[in-house]
């Protein structure tokens, strides 16, 4: 079986328990943006290229997807043969785990481990923490001044971790799972590192922007927190000014003594 996804880190991270059933069964090749992820997994993991159509071991992507089903990359596309296969729309009740296992027509454990699934490894890091304020989706980010302003006031233990030249960036994917493991907290927006952080059950404080980060983090076995605002996503002007992104210091200092404390 063959299964192609170009998904973000967290959507990754969700399809895994499911792909781990699936493979006790099948066998599979998946191709994906980001093969280092499913390297502990048993199946074969191989990259794609998505603008570009290939793939490393030389298939090329049916070229019946045309540039607009190329944009949605937030979904998954099972192939058997040269059938496609999408979501349906009942499938948005339950949670990103529960819609892959649904996908597959396997059943997952609700406490399935994470950790081992991805080769996560503690490191001797002391009583670090994280802060993540941005998202390559800038409905998900804070904006620069505010991050700068949160930052500033958190305690001296947390390092700012981005996808820029703001701060530390992990080399690998590997080597970001393994310090979020080793970490005493995280605070991010929706992204990536907030659902690795979840998976792995280190305590998170995570800053919701339009996206229903409460849904997307409830089923999570770790001591999570959420702090959203209202959003409509037809009217807000997010790009221009992050209104649903304004959670004050105060808030965020608060939520993160609650999560460390459960």
């Amino acid at each position: 079986m063959s299964i192609i996804g170009w998904m973000g880190i967290g959507d990754n991270i969700c399809m895994i328990p499911a792909l781990t059933k699936l493979a006790e069964t099948k066998t599979i090749t998946l191709y994906t943006e980001r093969p280092e992820m499913f390297s502990a997994l048993p199946i074969k993991a191989v990259k794609l290229d998505k603008n570009y159509r290939r793939c490393e071991d030389g298939r090329t992507l049916d070229p019946m997807w045309d540039a607009g089903e190329l944009a949605k990359c937030e979904m998954l596309y099972k192939v058997d043969g040269d059938l496609i296969w999408r979501w349906p729309e009942s499938f948005t009740d339950v949670s990103p785990q529960q819609r892959m296992a649904l996908a597959f027509g396997v059943e997952i454990d609700a406490d399935f481990d994470y950790a081992e699934a991805l080769n996560a490894s503690k490191k001797d890091v002391g009583d670090l923490c994280l802060f993540a304020p941005k998202s390559t989706d800038k409905l998900r980010s804070i904006p620069e001044e505010q991050a700068e302003v949160i930052y500033r006031a958190l305690p001296d233990r947390y390092i700012r971790i981005s996808n820029d030249s703001k701060g530390w960036l992990a080399p690998t994917i590997q080597e970001m799972v393994d310090l979020i493991y080793s970490v005493e907290h995280v605070i991010s927006v929706d992204t990536g590192i907030a659902h690795i952080a979840a998976a792995l059950q280190v305590p998170l404080t995570v800053i919701g922007g339009c996206s229903d980060a409460k849904g997307f983090y409830k089923h999570y076995l770790g001591p999570v927190r959420v702090i959203q605002r209202e959003c409509n996503k037809d009217t807000c002007k997010c790009k221009e000014s992050a209104e649903c992104m304004n959670i004050t210091t105060e808030e965020i200092l608060l939520n993160t003594e609650a999560t460390c404390q459960q």
